[in-house]
């Protein structure tokens, strides 16, 4: 059995991780957070046919290099509505995206021979999504080794918290989860620490970087 084969590079001033998912068989790709560093997402690609690009959200550390992208492999963007529409914070602004592709909660994307299945979790922005093929995950800001992405309302936070429970801590405890920052990590290696922090009473104005801790 063949699996998509996922390249990553680091880019940005921000270490933002831009990763490329290949169908071995085809050689067509997925890109996904195009941050910054064009020439580098150039060579990741090499010599494989893009014909996706994909966002896990909009700050600009993740798609600073988008349109250079979709200018130069001529690949259809995909991203949550709510991605469209949302305020840029000071510390998180963002470029104005012209066209894209909806993505919706359960939607499956075609990578040549191969699929990986989009689900939504809110919290770090409105229409953050993260990806799952196989037994692995690209999951953007969603969640990093040590807590959740930086939220900007206590709102917020609970959202995020939410949907990683409805979503990410109903994996099995083998996913690998690729972040939009830093070193992968697993399921199995959070859940723990995640399970105690919901467990705990919290402040009613926590937000921002928070840790299990």
């Amino acid at each position: 059995m063949s699996y998509l084969r996922l390249k990553q590079i680091t880019v940005g001033k921000w270490q933002e991780n831009c990763y490329l998912l290949t169908c071995p068989e085809t050689k067509e790709s997925a890109l996904v957070d195009p941050g910054d560093e064009f020439d580098q997402i150039v060579a990741l690609v090499g010599r494989t046919r893009v014909k996706r690009i994909l966002l896990t959200h909009t700050d600009l550390d993740h798609i600073g290099a988008l349109e250079q992208a979709r200018d130069t492999f001529r690949a259809n963007v995909y991203v949550h509505a709510k991605e469209l529409t949302r305020p840029s914070h000071a510390e998180a602004p963002r470029k104005p995206i012209l066209s894209a592709q909806p993505l919706s909660d359960g939607q499956s994307i075609r990578i040549g021979r191969h699929s990986l299945t989009v689900y939504e979790t809110p919290g770090h922005t409105p229409g953050h999504v993260v990806f799952r093929f196989d037994r692995r995950a690209i999951v953007g800001d969603a969640i990093f080794p040590g807590g959740p992405g930086r939220t900007h309302s206590p709102a917020d936070l609970e959202t995020g918290l939410y949907h990683l429970q409805r979503v990410v801590f109903r994996w099995d405890d083998r996913i690998t989860l690729y972040p939009g920052h830093g070193q992968p990590t697993t399921v199995g290696a959070q859940r723990d620490n995640f399970m105690r922090f919901l467990a705990k009473p919290r402040a009613d104005d926590l937000y921002g970087d928070v840790s299990w801790a």
